[in-house]
């Protein structure tokens, strides 16, 4: 406690002023009091001081009027001190945002007893879904798809031997709460360099981080430090897995990177090996959880690959709390061309094992023909919306604007997040909690 008081601490002058607010906070209701102390025989050197002085300072309203300027001066000293004590304080704890130290309490003090979120995919849609995710009063759950085999996290997978930690990355940084130049460190793809080249800076840092902890898991965990994310991001599995897609055609292939630039259309698609394990703890994570969100992303590659390990699927079947899909905007050629939503909840349902959504969110904002004719030469096209198809399916579609307007079409993650969050609070009101 001593150690308050050595020299440069800037917090003594604050307890002194707050010592001479309480002070005179004493003197106030002395003096309101005093006849009271007097008729009591309440003696204290203050009243005996106050009793010795010319009655007339002290007469009625005279005593009345000095004992609340004092009272007003004491309350604003103690406020002050105490004001300027937190903040010498805080901006030592918080040197680059001290501005939220509130929302840092009420996170630690709520935000784990508010509503827990999982969110299931991988890819840029399930980062720009957290994205909006961490605005809320909520603790965050990524399940991440790691089946990825390109780029810098396949090269990464092939010469460490790690999980590929690209999608792992991009939730990290969507979740984090940190400068921003620490984002675009995590985020910087090396331009040159026969070895760094291509590579992404975040990918080495997690990759790095395996090799010292010996473990993925716990590198994720210490890169989320790193970043001060809110809630966290894992994998929805820690063995080495890889895609197999069987073609309409008959034939088969390996590997997301493979699948996608085949181009034929997906009949199946299977987790090498089959006896893949989920990640320890996420089977009670996603019974506990208090809603459940799926996409938007990549369907075969992306958000199919997590239901495709019998407990996942199984425990988000059997989950009691509402289930969010989330319905991408634009088709994507090589995986779902020309499907429609219901298509895409078809596809899911198949791999799942059966329904594992309640509701279905739909974006309804317009596209500019410049856009469509960008996207058709990506031989990409809107998916269509078909209210009595998801309907039949069981499911309930949920329309709104929930586009960013940018050149390329992608959800906005402050409207998604508040379409999710209405659906949510309308499900508390009802008292509804299974579907």
């Amino acid at each position: 406690m001593l150690r308050w008081l050595y020299p440069g601490m800037r917090v003594k002058r604050w307890i002194l002023l707050m010592g001479l607010g309480l002070l005179i906070l004493i003197c106030a209701v002395i003096l309101y009091f005093l006849d009271w102390m007097v008729l009591l025989k309440i003696k204290t050197a203050l009243s005996y001081l106050f009793s010795q002085l010319p009655f007339s300072p002290l007469a009625e309203p005279w005593r009345e009027i000095i004992a609340t300027v004092l009272l007003i001066i004491s309350a604003a000293l103690i406020v002050w001190g105490l004001s300027k004590l937190i903040e010498s304080l805080v901006i030592v704890i918080l040197p680059e945002h001290p501005e939220k130290l509130s929302e840092i309490v009420y996170e630690k003090r709520r935000g784990k007893k508010g509503f827990k979120i999982i969110a299931i995919g991988g890819g840029t849609g399930l980062s720009t879904l957290l994205r909006g995710l961490k605005l809320l009063p909520c603790e965050p759950l990524a399940v991440v798809t790691v089946a990825d085999d390109g780029g810098s996290s396949g090269r990464l997978r092939k010469e460490l031997g790690i999980l590929p930690p690209g999608d792992i990355r991009n939730c990290l940084v969507a979740l984090s709460d940190t400068e921003p130049l620490m984002e675009d460190l995590f985020q910087y793809r090396f331009e040159k360099g026969e070895s760094l080249g291509g590579h992404n800076f975040g990918n080495i840092f997690i990759a790095a981080l395996t090799q010292v902890t010996g473990d993925f898991g716990k590198a994720v965990l210490a890169a989320s430090d790193v970043l001060r994310v809110k809630g966290q991001a894992l994998p929805f599995t820690l063995d080495d897995v890889t895609l197999e897609a069987e073609f309409l055609d008959g034939t088969r292939e390996e590997g997301e990177t493979k699948i996608r630039e085949t181009g034929k259309r997906i009949k199946k698609l299977y987790l090498k090996p089959g006896n893949t394990r989920p990640l320890p703890g996420l089977i009670d994570q996603i019974r506990s959880a208090d809603v459940i969100l799926i996409g938007p992303g990549s369907l075969f590659t992306s958000i199919i690959p997590p239901f495709l390990q019998p407990e996942v699927a199984e425990a988000v079947r059997n989950a009691k709390c509402p289930r969010i899909y989330v319905a991408n905007i634009m088709t994507e050629h090589g995986e779902t061309d020309g499907f429609s939503v219901s298509d895409h909840l078809k596809v899911l349902f198949e791999h799942a094992g059966g329904k594992v959504c309640d509701y279905c969110v739909i974006s309804t904002s317009p596209i500019s023909d410049e856009v469509l004719v960008r996207y058709k030469e990506e031989q990409a096209e809107p998916v269509r919306v078909e209210a009595q198809s998801i309907k039949a399916l069981g499911v309930v579609p949920i329309l709104a604007d929930l586009t960013k307007r940018d050149s390329v079409l992608r959800h906005d993650p402050e409207k998604l997040a508040r379409v999710i969050w209405k659906l949510i609070m309308q499900r508390k009101r009802r008292g509804g909690q299974t579907r």
